[in-house]
């Protein structure tokens, strides 16, 4: 696999690490292409489509559903060279419990 390109303009997402944000919703406008609702952990909300980049290790969105958003990122393998890493990131359903 080829290294990702460091010279690539950077999505907002891509300053956080997966696990800093969480998919709270979806939204299509007009029966088009889903999009996904990501909260970082300060609370913005931000939109994410596919084709855009999420995450510090290249993460490309491949697909959005209802309930999950699919991600492949490229990482390091160790030996120099450089592999890709599926990841999924899936709805966060309330429980309607206030904390």
């Amino acid at each position: 696999m080829d290294a990702p390109d460091e010279n690539r303009s950077r999505d907002p997402l891509e300053r956080y690490a997966l696990n800093e944000l969480t998919l709270v919703g979806t939204l299509a406008k007009d029966s088009l292409q889903l999009k996904a609702l990501i909260k970082t952990y300060s609370g913005s909300v931000h939109i994410l489509e596919e084709g855009e980049y999420i995450g510090k290790n290249n993460g490309l969105v491949v697909k959005v559903t209802e309930s999950k958003v699919d991600i492949v990122e490229v990482v390091p393998n160790g030996s120099g060279g450089w592999i890709s890493r599926p990841q999924a990131m899936g709805i966060k359903v309330s429980s309607g419990v206030n904390k």
